[in-house]
């Protein structure tokens, strides 16, 4: 009898593996909620998936990140500095998604995905916050959604809250 060839699964990403069983190191594994786990499964597979506006894990520090800022992902909630992003399907659609699904974000969500994208310089060439130049795209989501962000950039300047810890050496550890 011919012995069939062993099936070979691809790999799974870090931040979608399973938890972790007996000895393994535990901290070497992102525990993600159920909604964050559909949307990075797409993005483990690459199927229809934003390649311009992404999450993206880098190779040096192996830290993954939204524009020029590293991510945590806790449950569903996406946390970017000291600044935790709740972490709704619409959101999730909106980050992943190469043409997010409009009856899934709402305007909430838009507007946190929007606060996302210009706090992390996701919109500016190579990432860069003193960059003028758009890393414009001609796909879908460029010319439907984030061409409008860019264009509009400035009526989102000054808004939210910083808040400057009185402890010495919390402010100096940010």
């Amino acid at each position: 009898m011919k012995e069939l060839p062993a099936i070979a699964y691809p790999p799974q990403l870090q931040a979608i593996a399973p938890p972790p069983e007996g000895d393994e190191d535990e901290e070497s594994m992102m525990q993600v909620g159920r909604i964050a786990h559909r949307y990075l499964s797409d993005y483990a597979a690459k199927q229809n998936v934003d390649k311009t506006f992404w999450i993206y894990k880098n190779p040096i520090d192996k830290q993954y990140y939204i524009g020029n800022e590293p991510i945590d992902i806790e449950g569903n909630n996406l946390i970017v500095g000291d600044k935790e992003y709740e972490g709704t399907p619409g959101l999730w659609e909106l980050i992943i998604s190469k043409k997010p699904d409009e009856n899934v974000y709402t305007r909430t969500d838009f507007d946190n995905y929007t606060k996302l994208l210009l706090e992390t310089s996701a919109l500016k060439h190579n990432n860069h916050p003193g960059e003028t130049r758009p890393k414009s795209s001609r796909g879908w989501k460029w010319r439907s959604l984030l061409r409008d962000i860019w264009m509009n950039r400035r009526e989102y300047d000054g808004q939210g809250t910083v808040v400057i810890p009185s402890d010495t050496v919390a402010l100096t550890e940010r």
